[in-house]
């Protein structure tokens, strides 16, 4: 199964933008496919922002957000 950035939105009851720039950019080096992550990002440069869709395996994401909750919820 694949999630958009807004399924993972929903996921950790935050807003897109805070998902792509807290959680997913700010990690990119841990959640990149490149590195074995469960995150394809919309350019080969994840810092770049971009509108370009992402591509996110669900089940590898859940169980990151799962290991990560404390983490995230407490992120600015």
């Amino acid at each position: 199964m694949t999630w958009s950035l807004e399924d993972v939105a929903k996921t950790v009851k935050r807003d897109s933008k805070f998902v792509s720039q807290v959680i997913l950019r700010a990690n990119w080096h841990e959640l990149d496919h490149r590195n074995g992550g469960p995150v394809r990002f919309p350019k080969d440069e994840p810092t770049v922002k971009s509108n370009g869709p992402y591509r996110i395996q669900a089940r590898a994401m859940c169980f990151w957000i799962e290991k990560n909750w404390e983490r995230i919820q407490t992120a600015q």
